[in-house]
C-alpha cells in the first residue's frame, strides 16, 4: 500500500508521531471544493498559517486557538477563517493551531508538544460536538488518495486508569494504515452513524431520492422553507422532529466518554493556567 511507505496523506497532511497527523510545512496548495476550491498556506511549524508562530509575545494581545476542521478552516482561505477575522477585528495576534480531522485529545497533545511555550493572553478550545466520538477511538477512517480505498489512520488516544486519571496510548503513533480492522476502535462521521441506524436509514435513502427529483421541491419547502432547496437541511429537520440524538454520551455524566472528555479538558485548562480559557 502506498501510504505504508509514504508519510504524506491527502496532499497537504503528513504523519506525525506525537499527534497522528499534521500539515506539511511551508506549502501553498489549492484544495478542490464544491465552491470551486480554497487556498491552504502553512508555516514552518506545520500549522495552517500565513506566518510563523513566535514564542515571545509582542505588544499586541495574543490568542491561541485549538480545534478541528471548523477551526482549521476547511472550505475557505486562511484569511476567511473565524480566527483570522477575529484577529483583524480586535487588532490581536491569533495563532491557529486547528487541525482537520482531530479530536480534543489530539488538540491537547498539540498544545503539549507544539504550543506550550508560546506566550498568550487567551486560549480558545473550540471543541466540536462530534469530538465526544473522536476521543473514544484508536483509528479514524479515511480515503487513500491513490487507490480510493478506505484505510484506517491510527491516532493517539487516552483512557482513564483506576483513579480516573488520563493514560496516553499509541504514542509514537504508527505510520501504518490498514484497510480493515477487527473489533471496535474506529470512529464514524455523523453522516455514517446516522446512515447505519436502522431507524434512520429510510430517511437517508428518501433524501437521496429527493435530491434527484426536482418535482419534489414543493414538498421540500414545507419542511425547509428556502428559495433554494437544501435537501441536507430537509433531512436535518426531519431528524429534529424525530428527536434523534446522535451524541447520547453528553447526557450520561457518569459514562466513560463524558468522563474522558471532562478529564481531557481539565488537563488542558490546568496546563494553560493562569492564562484564561474560552471553551
Amino acid at each position: 500500500m502506498f501510504l505504508l511507505k509514504n508519510d504524506t496523506h491527502r496532499m497537504v497532511i503528513r504523519h506525525d508521531s506525537q499527534i497522528g497527523h499534521k500539515w506539511i510545512k511551508n506549502q501553498v496548495a489549492r484544495i478542490p471544493h464544491e465552491n470551486g476550491g480554497y487556498l491552504v498556506r502553512t508555516n514552518s511549524q506545520g500549522f495552517r498559517s500565513d506566518f510563523d508562530f513566535e514564542t515571545k509575545k509582542g505588544k499586541k494581545p495574543r490568542i491561541l486557538v485549538f480545534g478541528d476542521s471548523y477551526t482549521a478552516g476547511d472550505g475557505v482561505n486562511n484569511n476567511q477563517r473565524f480566527s483570522d477575522l477575529l484577529g483583524e477585528s480586535i487588532n490581536a495576534e491569533v495563532y491557529n493551531f486547528g487541525l482537520s480531522g482531530s479530536g480534543t485529545d489530539q488538540q491537547l497533545l498539540i498544545y503539549e508538544n507544539y504550543a506550550k511555550e508560546v506566550e498568550a493572553d487567551l486560549i480558545v478550545i473550540a471543541t466540536g460536538v462530534e469530538n465526544i466520538n473522536r476521543i473514544k477511538v484508536q483509528y479514524r477512517p479515511s480515503i487513500d488518495r491513490t487507490t480510493g480505498k478506505t484505510v484506517y489512520v491510527p491516532k493517539p488516544y487516552f483512557s482513564l486508569d483506576a483513579e480516573g486519571q488520563l493514560e496516553l496510548h499509541n504514542v509514537p503513533v504508527p505510520n501504518t494504515r490498514p484497510e480493515s480492522l477487527e473489533g471496535e476502535g474506529t470512529s464514524q462521521s455523523r453522516e455514517d452513524v446516522r446512515r447505519s441506524n436502522p431507524m434512520l436509514k429510510p430517511i437517508y435513502e428518501l433524501a437521496d431520492v429527493l435530491k434527484k427529483q426536482p418535482q419534489f421541491d414543493k414538498f421540500g419547502r414545507l419542511i425547509s422553507p428556502s428559495e433554494n432547496i437544501d435537501h441536507n437541511r430537509i433531512r436535518s429537520n426531519v431528524l429534529k422532529m424525530m428527536k434523534f440524538d446522535p451524541y447520547p454520551d453528553y447526557r450520561d455524566k457518569q459514562g466513560d466518554a463524558y468522563r474522558l472528555m471532562e478529564q481531557i479538558l481539565k488537563r488542558f485548562m490546568k496546563q494553560v493556567y493562569p492564562t484564561p480559557v474560552l471553551l
